[in-house]
């Protein structure tokens, strides 16, 4: 990969990255990001620019971290990911594995996922979310994720697009790809 790859991968020490990431965004470069000790005060905003520009942020502390879905951060680079996933016609069925997201955020991580125009199997690592509901499989290990993703890729080959009458309120911006919904803030 040389400086026309499509995406930057940032493993350095923490208190470097931060503009090193504004650098790779500002050169429009999806980036994944290892290193650790990020503020999450940067990493919010940094999320926020990645998001404007149509780009997604995997990190900082892709490894083993994981604030993305704290209320600092907003589920940004989540919920432009789902948004990615939605508008990809070979994506079958959207699979989400993670940590529970904090309070603030879950509603409107539930509601993006209710969304969806493909069916969603979801587990937050540890959490049991307790029900079901058309389109949308809420699982509580990783095999039963598994099992349900299966069992739908089988059912929606022909049903891509209409597993639930939903109307769509966000609409799609072009910064990056035509793929990311824009959300309001």
């Amino acid at each position: 990969m040389g400086k026309d790859a499509p995406l930057a991968l940032i493993s350095i020490p923490g208190v470097y990255t931060a503009p090193e990431i504004e650098r790779a965004l500002d050169a429009g470069k999806h980036v994944f990001c290892f290193s650790d000790n990020v503020s999450i005060e940067d990493e919010a905003r940094l999320k926020n620019l990645a998001h404007e520009k149509g780009l997604l942020l995997m990190g900082p502390d892709c490894g083993t971290g994981g604030r993305d879905l704290k209320a600092a951060v907003d589920g940004t680079t989540l919920k432009d990911g789902v948004a990615l996933l939605d508008q990809d016609p070979p994506v079958k069925v959207i699979v989400v594995i993670s940590k529970p997201p904090a309070k603030e955020v879950r509603d409107s991580v539930m509601d993006l996922l209710r969304a969806a125009h493909k069916p969603v199997v979801v587990v937050f690592m540890g959490e049991r979310l307790g029900h079901h509901e058309e389109g949308l499989y809420q699982a509580y290990t990783l095999e039963e994720t598994a099992s349900n993703q299966r069992r739908w890729q089988k059912n929606c080959r022909c049903q891509t697009l209409s597993w639930r009458k939903v109307k769509r309120t966000s609409r799609l911006t072009t910064p990056g790809g035509p793929w990311l919904m824009k959300r309001p803030r």
